[in-house]
């Protein structure tokens, strides 16, 4: 089987292997016709764990108009030195729990948890003009010595049906 991988740097780029195909590109993949644009993309950001904070906010991370289809949030950094404590949910500021249900990730040490929403984000079905913040919520950490850094990843889809291109 050929893999084909599709660049930004490289272009069109076929390798021997069996990986299949794969879009290496920030913007993702865009699909258009003359009555609607849909696009499929990752949004990631990092944020570090604030001493004597349980609610760690991305603003703005998820652009107007977007479903969130999946993600993960990974600890990259383990924080040390504080209390030991989890993460323990990731959502939005109505639904705290929207992406992952209640979870415990150990942010003391590096590990990640697959995020499956538990229903559909009403903020992005309503083709809003606003951005929204997502809320990574934990016990308290407690003042570390090291501060412990995460990132959120999220898989999401965008359609304009206004014939406009995203």
């Amino acid at each position: 089987m050929v893999k084909v991988e599709v660049s930004d740097k490289k272009g069109l780029v076929q390798y021997a292997g069996q990986d299949g195909f794969h879009v290496v590109d920030p913007d993702g993949i865009t699909v258009k016709s003359a009555e609607m644009s849909a696009q499929l993309k990752i949004i990631s950001s990092t944020k570090t764990l604030a001493d004597d904070t349980t609610a760690h906010v991305f603003t703005d991370l998820i652009p107007a108009g977007t479903v969130v289809l999946c993600g993960e949030v990974a600890v990259e950094t383990a924080s040390s030195g504080g209390n030991t404590f989890n993460i323990t949910k990731v959502g939005v500021a109505s639904a705290l729990d929207l992406f992952s249900g209640t979870i415990a990730l150990a942010a003391n040490e590096v590990g990640s948890q697959v995020l499956s929403p538990n229903g559909m984000m009403a903020a992005a079905r309503d083709n809003s003009d606003a951005s929204v913040s997502v809320t990574v919520t934990t016990a308290d950490p407690g003042t570390q010595t090291t501060d412990g850094i995460i990132r959120l990843s999220l898989f999401c889809a965008q359609a304009d049906t206004t014939g406009q291109t995203i």
